[in-house]
């Protein structure tokens, strides 16, 4: 996991955590760290993790701080909730599309 070879005590964008990783010797893409997160945070939420890995403006740092994890919570609950209604959007105008060359049609 990502605590035994970084420390994430304070936070660290992105850029600065794949860096210091690259100088441990790990090489690690940023799809792959993200998806180490997604992992860690899935466990947290299923028991088997002590912590939750937050993320904001300022990066990302481990977390026990209900405060702190609340915020992260809530904003990948919005960017959800985002990428859903554009979903909406895009299949209800893709069905008027459709709807329109069947009336052509008929």
């Amino acid at each position: 996991m990502l605590e035994e070879v970084l420390s994430l005590t304070k936070w660290k964008k992105k850029r600065e955590i794949l860096k210091e990783l690259q100088r441990m010797g790990i090489n690690i893409s940023e799809r792959k760290f993200r998806k180490q997160v997604e992992i860690n945070n899935k466990l947290y939420g299923e028991g088997q993790a002590n912590y939750y890995i937050v993320h904001g403006n300022n990066g990302y740092k481990l977390s026990f701080d209900w405060n702190e994890i609340e915020k992260s919570i809530a904003d990948k609950r919005k960017r959800a909730l985002t990428m859903l209604a554009e979903c909406s959007k895009a299949e209800k105008q893709f069905q008027r599309r459709n709807n329109l060359r069947m009336d052509e049609l008929v």
